[in-house]
């Protein structure tokens, strides 16, 4: 049912790092079992985008489809997907 009243919460109210943080920080092995991680050299000095998605997710399929014309526009000498 359409409620024309209907708003989204902010956005940084929802996406945010706890305070004893100052970078998003993780690690996880690729499709060949060796670890990455947003701390390699690889990554230094450049622009990250992380999303998290799942194929069955209309959301996600909309975040990527949304996300990918910028990424071609920006023209990004390099370009990966981690699944």
């Amino acid at each position: 049912m359409k409620s024309d009243t209907a708003k989204l919460p902010d956005a940084y109210s929802l996406t945010y790092l706890k305070k004893e943080y100052d970078k998003l920080s993780f690690t996880f092995p690729d499709l060949n079992g060796k670890p990455v991680s947003l701390d390699d050299d690889k990554y230094k000095g450049k622009v990250v985008v992380v999303t998290i998605q799942g194929s069955w997710c209309p959301n996600c399929v909309d975040e990527a489809a949304f996300l990918s014309p910028g990424i071609k526009k920006t023209k990004i000498a390099e370009w990966r997907s981690l699944d």
